[in-house]
């Protein structure tokens, strides 16, 4: 019976400390993403792309990250206080009153207190170890999904960089040599008839 109440229970773990790296700002967005070159030297385009037009704008993908930064900041505080919490309390951390009252000062017949004993001796060790273990595995999965937050946000901000660096070195066409411009003097205006 006491291999079956242990086959349940995961390993203990260390919960990680949290932090944003980034605050409730995420990097700006200057068209340099990971992974690319910083200096904005590109292949250079020899005939423009042919799709459809659609619109990103990399201003609301930042706004989103910083929407997601916001949250994921609060989210680290309560974690933060949930381990703290937990690691105060991972103990046999449970008191008994005396079963002999002490009297512990003031006037009066009913004047008595109740004065503690001090710990009482865990009575199940094992279970002790057991739920500590448990309540570290889901501060790390808290831990875990903060930190998928925090690398959506990432990826968010990298997509915005590519868009902004594609927006940087998109070019148009090269004009032809065979048309030129014409000055608004140069230009034939038809006979009208003379309006006065």
């Amino acid at each position: 019976m006491a291999d079956d109440k242990n086959s349940d229970v995961p390993p203990d773990v260390t919960p990680p400390d949290l932090n944003q790296p980034w605050g409730l700002w995420g990097p700006s967005i200057t068209g340099n993403p990971r992974g690319t070159n910083s200096d904005g030297n590109t292949t250079p385009v020899s005939q423009p792309p042919t799709h459809p037009a659609y619109v990103v704008s990399p201003g609301s993908i930042g706004y989103g990250a910083t929407q997601i930064l916001i949250s994921t900041e609060q989210n680290i505080g309560v974690y933060n206080d949930l381990k703290s919490t937990v690691a105060d309390t991972k103990a046999w951390i449970f008191w008994a009153p005396n079963s002999n009252p002490q009297r512990t000062g003031g006037t009066g017949s009913h004047a008595y207190g109740i004065k503690n004993t001090g710990p009482i001796p865990d009575p199940d060790p094992e279970l002790t170890a057991q739920l500590s273990a448990i309540e570290d595995n889901l501060l790390l999965e808290i831990a875990d999904a903060i930190t998928l937050a925090g690398q959506f946000v990432d990826v968010l901000n990298n997509a915005a960089q590519f868009y902004t660096q594609a927006d940087k070195s998109s070019v148009l066409p090269e004009l032809s040599t065979s048309f030129v411009p014409q000055t608004p003097s140069a230009l034939k205006m038809p006979n009208l008839p003379d309006a006065t």
